[in-house]
């Protein structure tokens, strides 16, 4: 660990006495706490603006994106969506209701009594 000297006012020092003798902490260990604090807050500050570049790069390239497809109308699009899980869904449902079919022709020619069908469905 190297060694540094550190020229200071005698109020700072003696406010950095008091602090550490708080925080019961030497008075070489208070600056270097200090110092340590003090240069992750500044690399917290940067990564913080490199993050807010980054987020007004995109929105200006979405910006751009909208601007180069033009009006999409997401009315019609929701809609269409919205149709088409439709249709999806009522195609599992009628394979569903086949499959229904198939299973009481094969259990009603096994002569099954009703509440047995009944209980499957």
């Amino acid at each position: 660990m190297a060694r540094v000297n550190v020229m200071m006012s005698d109020e700072l020092l003696e406010a950095v006495d008091h602090a550490a003798t708080e925080k019961r902490l030497t008075r070489s260990v208070f600056p270097q706490k200090a110092a340590s604090r003090y240069l992750e807050g500044k690399r917290l500050e940067q990564e913080a603006v490199t993050r807010k570049q980054r987020m007004e790069k995109a929105a200006t390239q979405m910006d751009a994106l909208a601007d180069k497809s033009g009006k999409w109308g997401e009315v019609g699009t929701i809609r269409r969506f919205r149709d088409e899980l439709s249709k999806t869904l009522q195609n599992v449902h009628n394979v569903h209701n086949v499959q229904k079919l198939f299973f009481v022709q094969n259990v009603t020619s096994c002569k099954l009594p009703p509440s047995i069908i009944a209980a499957n469905f």
